[in-house]
């Protein structure tokens, strides 16, 4: 699903109800003072009853049910921070035509769009800084204070939590959690699924699906063993 047009009557809709959702769009009112892409920007729940309600001051304009039928095109970003759930209900939502899955790469960040590729659905936080050569796939969301080095793959549904530091020639594979903190050391490889603990300083491969922590950091059932 490809970008829509700027247009100043859509209506950009958040998935999730969280502080995550809350914090994204915050993220995009902030860009919408300058840049006006969105007449509204609006929550979805998780069911009907939420409907309506303010959540932190955002309304609740829709659930997930409701998203799937409403009857004008739509902008959508996902705001919940877990990568197989981001994923899940990416795909119930593809090739829906009337959502639009568009990027939000805060204007208080540093990325050059002519040298990093981005896929589409992504969150790019301010304070974020990436450099130069860099793959992005699809649903990723880069929190705040986030570094990305040069030559760095990052594959779909990958989240990024805030100062986490990504050196150069990394590849993160798909549906990837990066803890707060987090430091990842050049040319190491994250493994599909694993999970990086806040704080830990990644000197070696992650295998796919494996939780490691620590200074340097290791499996997590290692250091509880």
């Amino acid at each position: 699903m490809n970008e829509s047009k700027n247009r100043p009557d859509r209506r950009l809709l958040i998935v999730g109800t969280g502080g995550l959702a809350r914090e994204a769009a915050q993220a995009a009112a902030y860009e919408n003072q300058s840049r006006r892409r969105w007449g509204r920007i609006e929550l979805v729940g998780e069911n009907p009853s939420v409907v309506g309600s303010r959540v932190g001051g955002w309304l609740v304009t829709e659930c997930d049910e409701s998203l799937r039928t409403v009857s004008q095109g739509v902008d959508v970003l996902l705001g919940i921070g877990t990568p197989a759930i981001r994923h899940r209900i990416a795909a119930t939502l593809a090739d829906i035509d009337h959502i639009h899955f568009v990027n939000l790469v805060s204007s208080r960040a540093v990325l050059d769009q002519n040298r990093v590729s981005l896929g589409f659905g992504t969150i790019v936080m301010p304070g974020c800084q990436f450099t130069c050569d860099i793959q992005v796939g699809d649903h990723c969301y880069f929190n705040l204070n986030v570094t990305v080095g040069h030559d760095t793959v990052i594959h779909s549904h990958v989240m990024v939590n805030p100062g986490a530091n990504i050196s150069g020639r990394v590849v993160v594979g798909e549906g990837v959690l990066i803890g707060t903190g987090a430091q990842i050391l050049e040319r190491r490889t994250i493994g599909q699924g694993a999970v990086v603990g806040a704080g830990a300083v990644v000197v070696h491969d992650v295998p796919p699906g494996v939780t490691v922590v620590g200074v340097p950091a290791r499996n997590l059932r290692v250091v509880d063993g």
